[in-house]
């Protein structure tokens, strides 16, 4: 039985919250898959650099999977300034989507995290 969804991919019917951990939980999909150490999972608390391995340059990549797998516009420095765990990022995506009014397609996002190729090394 599939799951009857609006036609932003959210389940009908879903709260504010539950699409917030939605998204959450995308965001955290997608932080897992680029980071350059391979982790199972990593929690909120997981810094992207110490924990994760992120450099400048996968921080970056991490910004671009981000925008496409969200439909954001490019992410102002502003609001990713002082980004450095994995609940602040999953914070970061939610707040935008709840701030701004950002409809995310999470059929679509889902379907970009499943796209993903995993990065890192060994675990």
């Amino acid at each position: 039985m599939t799951e009857a969804t609006t036609p932003g991919g959210t389940p009908e019917g879903a709260t504010p919250e539950e699409t917030a951990a939605a998204l959450r939980g995308l965001a955290r999909d997608v932080v897992v898959r680029l980071a350059p150490e391979r982790v199972a999972d990593a929690g909120a608390r997981f810094e992207l650099r110490d924990d994760l391995g992120y450099d400048s340059l996968a921080l970056a990549e991490l910004a671009f999977a981000l925008e496409e797998v969200f439909q954001l516009p490019p992410l102002p420095g502003e609001e990713t300034a002082g980004i450095s765990s994995v609940g602040d990022v999953e914070e970061l995506i939610a707040g935008l989507a709840e701030r701004t009014g950002h409809v995310v397609d999470l059929d679509k996002a889902r379907d970009a995290v499943s796209r993903i190729t995993p990065q890192g090394g060994s675990a």
